[in-house]
């Protein structure tokens, strides 16, 4: 015995593989995230330049901001209000890493939005439509370490 741990004869290190593989659980091990490119924060201004220092105030103003091909937008610790729309692929959004961001409103991935990344927020879909969020049209978007609510509210908007 190599001192791995294993059940009717399959190793846990197997079943943790497939079970991440099938997308059942959150893989267990670290991964090194991304630098983020732009960044938003609730003390920001959508008229600065989006840096570390100079960080955009809106949400929508970040993802507008992601131009490029694998571009990461991080969202500062704090609560954004707004809805947002993301139209452009192989693009991230995410909290800024060791703080969690939430965003108030709806969350649309646009039909031409493909590849997406939406990772480490707090989603509260309420919004003045009554619309569901988050609400994907692009192809392969994917939602990690999300948690995603509309405060218990309606599910549909009252008649």
């Amino acid at each position: 015995m190599n001192g791995a741990i294993t059940l009717a004869g399959i190793s846990l290190a197997a079943i943790i593989a497939a079970l991440t593989g099938a997308g059942l659980i959150d893989d267990p091990t670290p991964r090194r995230l991304a630098p983020c490119d732009k960044f938003a924060a609730p003390w920001g201004r959508d008229s600065h330049v989006g840096s570390a220092r100079r960080p955009y105030r809106s949400t929508q103003r970040l993802v507008r901001a992601l131009g490029q091909r694998n571009r990461v937008g991080c969202l500062r610790r704090g609560v954004y209000v707004g809805d947002v729309t993301m139209s452009r692929s192989h693009v991230t959004l995410r909290s800024q890493p060791g703080e969690r961001a939430t965003i108030v409103g709806r969350l649309r991935i646009e039909d031409s939005a493909n590849f997406v990344t939406v990772t480490r927020l707090r989603l509260d879909g309420r919004n003045s439509g009554g619309l569901p969020s988050p609400s994907v049209y692009g192809d392969d978007a994917l939602f990690r370490r999300v948690d995603v609510t509309n405060r218990h509210g309606d599910l549909l908007p009252p008649r």
